[in-house]
């Protein structure tokens, strides 16, 4: 079981994969934001800090990897701990 409390920020652009992922993962206990691209969940991330961060690699407008290279640009006091996958089974 998770910490109360904790936040995932999920980065996916498939909206079948967002609600795998969000119905397993609070079904955990966690707290969970969806995103739709890198640059949605870059404007989310400059707003609150999510210690978990899964994310797509591809994806419109903004890929994982671009999001990955300015999360990691971006000022902070938190550590954020990133995770991508290419395939969610059920």
């Amino acid at each position: 079981m998770s910490p109360p409390g904790i936040r995932i920020l999920v980065i996916e652009d498939d909206l079948l994969s967002q609600a795998i992922l969000k119905d397993a993962l609070e079904q955990d206990g966690y707290s969970v934001e969806l995103a739709g691209n890198g640059r949605e969940a870059l404007g989310l991330c400059q707003q609150e800090h999510f210690p978990i961060i899964i994310t797509d690699w591809e994806m419109p407008e903004m890929d994982g990897l671009e999001f990955c290279r300015a999360m990691r640009a971006m000022p902070s006091e938190h550590y954020s701990f990133g995770s991508s996958a290419k395939y969610v089974q059920a």
